[in-house]
């Protein structure tokens, strides 16, 4: 009986390992986020968030709560962006993606794109925003 019950017990742990266990493709995918340094454009994200204009008149509280939901979300979107990776790239791909970024023109992607993605949407604000909601306003 005690047997069994030992069995029972390693069985039952095995499988429990055997469903977190991380595949050599998830592993390929945190590598490649790390190398795309995802978590610090998700903490850019929060960042911008946090410092938004409408934000400035929340009391201590209310930011300091307001930070804990932008890690929460945050923490969600690295999960979920890993997930769709997955489902989206066949481990190959993900090779093929993590030998590109460690060329000269990966790195400099990997680089260059915060900073494009910044200047993109600082323009669309001034410059684009405002007729589109001159535009929005005319329809009523």
């Amino acid at each position: 009986m005690k047997k069994i019950f030992v069995m029972a017990v390693l069985i039952f742990s095995m499988s429990i390992t055997g469903f977190s266990a991380e595949t050599a493709k998830q592993r390929k995918i945190k590598e490649l986020f790390q190398i795309m340094d995802i978590q610090a454009m998700t903490n850019e994200m929060s960042q911008m968030i946090l410092n938004d204009q409408g934000n400035i008149n929340l009391s201590k509280t209310q930011k300091t709560a307001l930070q804990k939901e932008m890690k929460s979300m945050m923490d969600y979107v690295l999960n979920k962006q890993a997930e769709l990776y997955d489902k989206h790239f066949t481990e190959q791909e993900i090779d093929e993606i993590l030998n590109f970024y460690k060329t000269p023109a990966g790195k400099k992607v990997i680089e260059e794109t915060p900073k494009i993605t910044k200047e993109l949407f600082t323009d669309l604000m001034e410059n684009y925003y405002p007729d589109m909601i001159k535009r929005l306003e005319k329809i009523k």
